[in-house]
């Protein structure tokens, strides 16, 4: 298997790689970790039957490393310290790996985890607590809290001939970036669909970085735990939780009633224990900014968000959780506006619905309405991006539905109404959402592929039968979507 690796080491590759130790099992390996690492050591397919890698053997939750025995630690302490060493092998073997092929230098891995430590296990008696090693470093809650030590991880990226040693970056994002990134680094555009945004020019220092969403909703019962180091947020609710980041500080309700409840704004990159609510104790002169701050966080949590929905293609199977703030109209914008929209052409062969801000359109000009067939220069392997603002007549639950022939994505705001591109098939695609009357802005992503273009955008509210989307309901701005004036 070595030998086909280093024969096809030229070869783009991309690796995921999820380990599931330590977790609640805390279950130990069956057998020490091999001596040495790289094509040499380590690990090492053998492809027997019964043993297919040389650490198929031994007793099933045996082995401890003898580095962490006789510590006067518990028995859960020293598997978790086990199952952190066992990984470090892994990973320290699987870079070796790359070094002896000759593509370490031209390799990016990054190393990151999902969710802070945890404070259970399966094991029967014993406990286990996130004190242990403080897992939870300097900030305050655990796994399944949205205080930093339930949701901020660290991630390492590791590129030689690409990333600049010794750098750390403090500007926060999500794991969506993530895929952002390998597109971009592929050099595919990333799906439409993506809430993520390529982190190569952090990476790199090379490019604009584009601004990403952190965003957060989560529902669990209980109260963060009252640790001692836990000073400020020990026993607080959890509940309904949110997190929204926005001008860089951090918003976090939880224990969430409605959505007239105030987010404590945090300043993170500095109160990495979350001690000081700005909202409540603004900086001398600022109490103006937070109060408005506040509010645009209420209304941004809106706006990004999407109420979950039963997976289309196997209903009832997804547990659809519901939240206080679901029924909330997203509030509209205050701008002046001009009729028509903003249009931008572009030709590719692309394998989904891609974010056109990442491609260099053939032409931009403004468009009265969504009839492609007058748009299109050719008819098969092409997108248009229309980008502009609804004129929404109502209050009310608007239900959008979109036709096309090989995909269409709409974002009002930047949430995801319609995602009609995995397993399009042609039949008209919904989604609905909760508007203010007034202006919302939009974005409706569509490609066509090698058959005749086609796109309708209809909608329909209580008192408004299902009618194509006005044109007099159409307006643009004369600032573009990246802020530069028209």
């Amino acid at each position: 298997m070595i030998d086909q690796c280093a024969s096809n080491a030229k070869q783009p590759f991309f690796l995921y790689l999820a380990f599931d130790t330590p977790h609640a099992a805390l279950q130990l390996p069956t057998t020490r970790y091999p001596d040495g690492s790289g094509t040499n050591g380590g690990v090492q397919w053998i492809g027997t039957p019964g043993h297919m890698i040389n650490t198929a053997e031994g007793k099933v939750d045996s082995w401890r490393h003898p580095d962490y025995a006789e510590k006067g630690w518990t028995d859960e302490e020293e598997r978790f310290a086990t199952l952190v060493r066992r990984m470090d092998d892994c990973v320290g073997d699987l870079l070796q790996t790359l070094r002896d092929l000759k593509i370490a230098d031209n390799t990016l891995v990054v190393f990151s985890a999902d969710n802070g430590p945890h404070d259970v296990h399966y094991l029967a008696g014993g406990s286990y607590s996130a004190t242990a090693f403080d897992s939870f470093g300097p900030f305050e809650g655990i796994k399944r809290d949205c205080y930093e030590g339930g949701v901020r991880q660290p991630t390492l990226a590791w590129w030689p001939n690409k990333i600049k040693a010794g750098q750390t970056n403090h500007t926060p994002s999500q794991f969506q970036d993530w895929m952002a990134t390998f597109c971009d680094l592929a050099g595919l555009p990333t799906p439409a669909r993506s809430d993520g945004v390529s982190l190569v020019p952090t990476l790199t220092g090379n490019g604009r970085q584009r601004n990403g969403i952190v965003y957060v909703e989560f529902n669990q019962p209980g109260r963060v735990p009252r640790y001692p180091e836990f000073t400020n947020h020990g026993k607080d609710p959890r509940g309904n939780q949110q997190v929204i980041f926005v001008d860089g500080y951090k918003g976090i309700r939880n224990g969430i009633r409605s959505h007239a409840d105030d987010f404590q704004i945090y300043d993170v990159s500095h109160d990495l224990k979350e001690a000081t609510n700005l909202f409540t104790h603004p900086p001398e002169g600022q109490s103006a900014y937070f109060n408005n701050l506040q509010q645009r966080m209420k209304d941004r949590v809106l706006q990004v968000r999407q109420i979950e929905k039963d997976d289309p293609f196997a209903p009832g199977t997804d547990k659809v959780e519901s939240r206080p703030y679901d029924s909330e109209l997203v509030p509209s914008v205050d701008l002046n506006v001009t009729s028509g929209v903003n249009l931008e052409r572009y030709e590719g062969q692309w394998p989904w619905v891609p974010e056109f801000d990442e491609l260099k359109p053939l032409s931009s000009d403004t468009a009265a309405t969504f009839a492609v067939e007058t748009q299109l220069s050719r008819s098969n392997d092409a997108g248009l991006c229309y980008r502009g603002f609804l004129k929404v007549p109502t209050d009310g639950t608007w239900t959008f539905y979109a036709t096309s022939d090989a995909g269409t994505h709409l974002r009002i705001h930047q949430s995801q109404v319609i995602d009609d591109d995995f397993n399009h098939d042609g039949s008209k695609a919904s989604g609905t959402i909760h508007l203010k009357a007034g202006l919302h802005p939009f974005t409706l992503y569509y490609r066509t592929a090698d058959r005749a273009p086609v796109l309708t955008l209809q909608w329909s509210s209580q008192g408004i039968p299902k009618q194509t989307v006005p044109d007099a309901c159409l307006f643009r701005s004369n600032v573009s979507h990246d802020g530069a004036k028209k």
